[in-house]
This record gives structure tokens, C-alpha cells and sequence, in this order.
């Protein structure tokens, strides 16, 4: 798998995947290839919308708020099929 189709894959992914919680804008922030296990550990930020509840607003039906802000996923992919292996949360980030 080449760099590039890595990147497109990772990024597709991480939208696909978050895309219930109005997941956009990916952009690409950290490429690591691991030679031993032939996995590329592609780091994707995106925006994503968050719904917060807002106590003591004085609304009967409770108030909410949108939160947007930027998280960052590690997407491992294997080299040799380009298949998902994990999506976690960048450490030290979020």
C-alpha cells in the first residue's frame, strides 16, 4: 500500500465512523510506518460536534449547547491489504 492511498484510507475511515456525531474537516497530522509488522499508524484530526446539556437555563425542556472542537485518532492499517486493524485516541491529546 502506498503512502498516500494510506492517508486516503485513514482519513475516509475516520469520517465514516464518526460520522453520527457530525464528523468533519480531517486533516492529516502524524505518518508512521511500522517496518517489523508492516502497519502504517496514521494519526487524523477532524471536528466533531458534541451536544452538551445545560442545567439552570430556565428552559422547561432543558437547553443544549454545540460544542465543537478537534479530536485526534491513531488509525492502524495493514500494509499488505489496507484493512482497519484500530482506531484509538492520540495519547497526551483529548
Amino acid at each position: 500500500m502506498q503512502l498516500k492511498e494510506a492517508v486516503l484510507v485513514a482519513k475516509a475511515f475516520v469520517l465514516d465512523l464518526f460520522a453520527d456525531e457530525g464528523a468533519v474537516d480531517p486533516l492529516l497530522e502524524e505518518i508512521e510506518f511500522d517496518t517489523d509488522n508492516r502497519i502504517w499508524r496514521i494519526t487524523v484530526s477532524f471536528l466533531r460536534q458534541r451536544k452538551l446539556a445545560v442545567s439552570g437555563t430556565g428552559l422547561e425542556t432543558g437547553g443544549f449547547l454545540e460544542s465543537v472542537r478537534r479530536a485526534y485518532r491513531v488509525v492502524s492499517l495493514s500494509d499488505t491489504g489496507g484493512d482497519v486493524i484500530s482506531v484509538r485516541k492520540r495519547e497526551g491529546i483529548e
